[in-house]
């Protein structure tokens, strides 16, 4: 698979919750689209249904989302045109690249961000150092200016920050397969990592980030400035006079990135949102499959007794043969007295 950008400008929207606030007064007037792993179960559409790429994390559920996508183009409910798989770029995963490499059905990130090599070595140093990685939606911009994007337009990349987590609710089948997904309980991202891989991408355009006050800040600017002065010498020439721009004012990324500048938008502004942003169809897909492990006989087994549901016929049983023990009109006081001392046991 290919990928050719068809616009000078992309807007990159993540899962949170302010990709329903999305200020379209802000919006050039042509761009590509890219979304990431479960975007299809928001209740509305925000950018209407083509988009260009759709990105999705490595894990057990790739295969179930890929089928899910070819779904949606099918129903046209989504009219997508490209998918990119972010792969980790360990060396422990080498052997997984190798056997995908070869692929005709998606991209790989591996690709991309080798060529890559002032991102590249950031991400090797937060894996050895921190045994941490950035999220998808910092792959996505690492993706935009690998392919020449000149103005990059973020939007629901929200550092895991507010009441509401992500723009649809956790489906039930969802939090099957990702149980952490309604706590964010991942271990392998933080939101200041996010924010030191966003500022990386910043610097591709020479443009102005200001990173929180923290010990890691310190630590950070040390070594980047070895890498920057190695890795990214001057601006490339097509990215000069580009940026990355805020697009969600409750978005907490909004506090890092700029407006657009006027000179990009529309003018007189064109209002987007009703040919954008609408409702969509009842029949839509509103979940993922199904672990087909989960309708098992071993499974519900181990799901009743981990939650209890075995131990109270435990409890009632041994209360029975404890009250037979003690009962001298038992027939059956030895078997009592044997079984009790078991279930003790």
């Amino acid at each position: 698979m290919e990928y050719k950008r068809k616009s000078d400008s992309v807007v990159i929207l993540g899962n949170g919750a302010s990709t329903r606030q999305i200020d379209y007064s802000l919006l050039p007037k042509d761009y590509d689209v890219f979304r990431v792993n479960q975007f299809f179960l928001e209740a509305r559409y925000c950018l209407g249904k083509k988009i260009d790429l759709v990105f999705f994390a490595a894990t057990h559920l790739s295969p179930i989302l890929l089928e899910i996508y070819e779904r949606l183009n099918k129903r046209r409910e989504y009219i997508i045109e490209g998918f990119m798989k972010c792969m980790p770029y360990e060396d422990t995963y080498l052997e997984h690249y190798m056997a995908e490499k070869d692929n005709k059905d998606y991209l790989l990130f591996y690709d991309l961000i080798k060529q890559m090599p002032y991102l590249l070595e950031h991400a090797k140093h937060n894996i050895t150092t921190y045994n941490k990685r950035v999220t998808s939606g910092i792959c996505m911009i690492n993706t935009a200016i690998y392919y020449g994007y000149k103005h990059i337009y973020v939007g629901g990349i929200d550092l895991y920050q507010g009441k509401e987590l992500y723009s649809f609710a956790p489906t039930e089948n969802l939090l099957l397969h990702l149980p952490e997904i309604s706590n964010n309980a991942s271990t392998m991202h933080t939101s200041y990592l996010d924010l030191e891989g966003l500022k990386l991408c910043c610097d591709y355009f020479n443009q102005d980030f200001n990173l929180p006050e923290c010990e890691q800040k310190t630590k950070f600017l040390e070594f980047n400035k070895d890498y920057k002065a190695k890795y990214l010498k001057e601006i490339p020439n097509h990215l000069k006079g580009g940026g990355i721009y805020s697009i969600c004012p409750t978005s907490s990324l909004h506090a890092y990135l700029p407006l657009p500048p006027d000179s990009l938008r529309i003018k007189p502004f064109k209002d987007y949102k009703d040919s954008l942003n609408y409702k969509k169809p009842l029949n839509r897909i509103r979940d993922v499959p199904r672990p087909s492990y989960i309708d098992s006989h071993f499974k519900k087994v181990f799901y009743k007794i981990k939650s209890g549901l075995y131990g109270s016929f435990t409890k009632r049983v041994l209360g029975l043969f404890l009250k037979l023990r003690y009962s001298d009109k038992s027939p059956f006081k030895k078997l009592a007295k044997f079984m009790a001392k078991k279930f003790k046991s």
